[in-house]
């Protein structure tokens, strides 16, 4: 079956991120995931290991000593980037190119088809930097 990154940032939807791990690797896909730093203040890694039997990409300490980076070995392998519980934050990072974390640096190296799932307040969605930086990653032609 397919590689599947599972790319988990800081909103309170991603306590579903464990639940999506899980039914990724029921339906035998290979599950990555690759966590912002915030999105650990609602999941644990120890969750994600146990649930996608992978470890938990979620800084560049967790690089394994490979003359490959982690982020850039797993943007090469997959087959698709699914980010759940997308922030403002991350949206504007992967719309305007900036990565500060493992898991925007890994968006930058990525060429698989893209699922973007935000999660955030109403008031918050509907600003128009936030529309701005949708649209931006829409039109890309990865995305879906």
């Amino acid at each position: 079956m397919a590689c599947v990154i599972l790319g988990v940032c800081g909103s309170i939807a991603a306590c579903k991120a464990p639940d999506v791990a899980s039914w990724l690797v029921k339906q035998g896909h290979e599950v990555h995931c690759v966590c912002t730093p915030t999105a650990l203040r609602f999941v644990t890694p120890l969750t994600l290991m146990t649930l996608s039997r992978q470890p938990v990409i979620s800084s560049f300490e967790d690089e394994t000593g490979s003359w490959v980076p982690v982020h850039i070995d797993l943007a090469r392998r997959a087959d698709l980037l699914v980010v759940l519980a997308a922030t403002a934050n991350t949206l504007a990072c992967m719309a305007h190119g900036l990565a500060p974390n493992a898991l925007t640096s890994l968006y930058l190296a990525n060429r698989a088809p893209v699922m973007i799932f935000p999660a955030m307040n109403g008031q918050m969605w509907e600003h128009p930097a936030t529309q701005a930086n949708a649209e931006t990653l829409r039109r890309r032609p990865q995305h879906s």
